[in-house]
């Protein structure tokens, strides 16, 4: 086919134009977009609370953590030694414990020259801008299982200011054209930028834990506050729970408070968590807290220990889940190789990596004791499941006047059945890690075997080999020694 220069030259002036029309026109409705995000926040206005960064840290990941306390822990005015010395301690014990629960309070980090104005010293490390205080806490909830868990106080008006600075709608240009995105998604990575750096502070080590690399957003909370609970019904109410990357349209309701999946991630819709909390202060508390936020903060604090590992079990279940089939594919392509059987190196270390995977999952279901009479976390807090309407069953067809009959003697007959449990977010979560766990189980178990077979066939294969060569030049020395 010939190609036409005077045509493609009109089909590039054609693109130009119409890319300009876009841009143009993207740049008229962003501000009608800005605007009615605006008045939309202003509907329903949201303060952030505090952002949890947490990670569970098992067997010699406790020992790279306990290293890097011992470098942070060092506070103006305070009995250093001491402190360092009980850190260190409890993580020591929580390795080696066959048993039991142990925990610490909450260990508070200021910014430089800020740890004197608390009351019993607080730790001085870098802080990033707009962050007050962070506290951490040591949870040991399973044998040789610790968690770690940061509660940062930023500033409760990060959200306002996202809603209130105008954003442009990201444009970019592929070899089809322009391809852009909505303004909700320019917000939404505004809030992520800065919520990452909240997450960076350094005080879980990066190279250690079951999230590691992935603690934001799938081992982040981000707990917010309002006067009431968005409605997924309400399109201004949309609109704020989309900028917050929160899923409105299912939660699970407690006291005063609703969790929901979401973070503020752009390109992951739908990962990590978050809180919205609409509990009323209470008289006494007034006095001791400077805010409102303070306050939730404080009481959030108390309870993250009852409900917080489950959580993390969960989300490090996925991830072990994920690895354990990349490691099923690479041993595939191993095996399919064309010198598959003759090649036997990598398999001794593909081996280990499986057996590591299977280690950790079946502790992590004896850390919720799946397998037991009684399942753990029995202090977790009673949350039901919202909106359940849009999960229920369709309605039945109507019954004839013969059935109905029938089923009213069987019901005056028949003993009553008890009434149903609402679901709660504990059942799901287990339920949720129970299944999860069991497949990843299944799933290594055979590769495991598989990796074991192919090892002793290749293993044996060059002994054959190297058996057969030492013949050979066995041969070949006796038939030089007669001639």
């Amino acid at each position: 086919m010939k190609l036409d220069p005077i045509m493609l030259w009109r089909r590039r002036q054609m693109r130009i134009s119409d890319d300009r029309y876009w841009v143009k026109h993207l740049a008229e409705t962003d501000v009608k977009d800005n605007q009615r995000l605006r008045e939309s926040y202003k509907q329903h206005p949201l303060r952030l609370v505090a952002v949890v960064i947490a990670d569970i840290f098992m067997d010699t990941d406790i020992d790279k953590f306990a290293r890097l306390l011992d470098r942070r822990l060092k506070a103006p005015g305070y009995d250093q030694r001491r402190h360092r010395a009980q850190v260190r301690d409890m993580l020591r014990r929580a390795r080696s414990k066959a048993g039991g629960r142990e925990g610490l309070g909450a260990i508070n980090f200021a910014g430089p020259g800020e740890g004197r104005k608390y009351l019993g010293g607080a730790h001085e490390i870098r802080l990033p801008r707009g962050v007050e205080r962070v506290a951490l806490f040591l949870d040991q909830f399973a044998p040789g299982i610790v968690m770690g868990a940061v509660v940062v106080a930023a500033q409760p008006d990060i959200a306002a200011s996202v809603f209130e600075r105008h954003h442009p709608s990201p444009v970019r240009r592929t070899k089809d054209g322009l391809s852009w995105e909505m303004v909700e998604a320019a917000k939404t990575r505004d809030l992520e930028t800065r919520l990452r750096e909240i997450a960076a502070i350094d005080l879980l080590p990066r190279g250690a834990g079951l999230l590691r690399d992935r603690r934001f957003p799938d081992g982040t909370l981000v707990a917010w506050s309002g006067e009431k609970f968005p409605s997924d019904d309400g399109l201004a109410a949309r609109d704020v729970t989309r900028v917050l990357g929160i899923e409105s349209w299912e939660w699970w309701e407690g006291d005063g408070r609703r969790v929901y999946s979401g973070a503020p991630v752009a390109d992951r819709y739908g990962d990590g968590h978050s809180m919205i909390l609409v509990q009323q202060s209470r008289d006494q508390d007034r006095k001791e807290f400077a805010t409102r936020e303070a306050e939730m903060r404080f009481h959030l604090q108390q309870e993250l220990r009852d409900w917080l590992p489950l959580l993390l079990l969960g989300e490090a279940a996925v991830l072990l889940r994920e690895r354990a089939g990349r490691l099923r594919d690479s041993l595939a392509r191993r095996a399919n190789s064309r010198l598959g059987r003759l090649w036997p190196l990598g398999l001794g270390a593909l081996v280990a990596r499986l057996s590591e995977v299977q280690y950790r999952l079946e502790r992590l279901r004896q850390a919720a004791n799946i397998d037991g009479e009684r399942r753990g976390f029995q202090e977790f807090p009673m949350m039901v499941l919202g909106r359940a309407e849009r999960l229920a069953s369709p309605p039945l067809p109507r019954r004839t006047i013969v059935r109905r009959i029938a089923r009213w003697l069987e019901s005056i007959v028949a003993e009553p059945d008890p009434p149903t449990q609402p679901r709660n977010l504990r059942q799901s979560w287990m339920e949720s890690l129970d299944l999860v766990t069991r497949t990843a189980l299944q799933d290594v178990r055979l590769s495991f075997q598989r990796a074991r077979l192919l090892s002793d066939i290749r293993s044996t294969n060059v002994l054959l080999g190297l058996t057969f060569a030492v013949l050979i030049l066995t041969a070949v020395l006796v038939i030089r020694g007669k001639s």
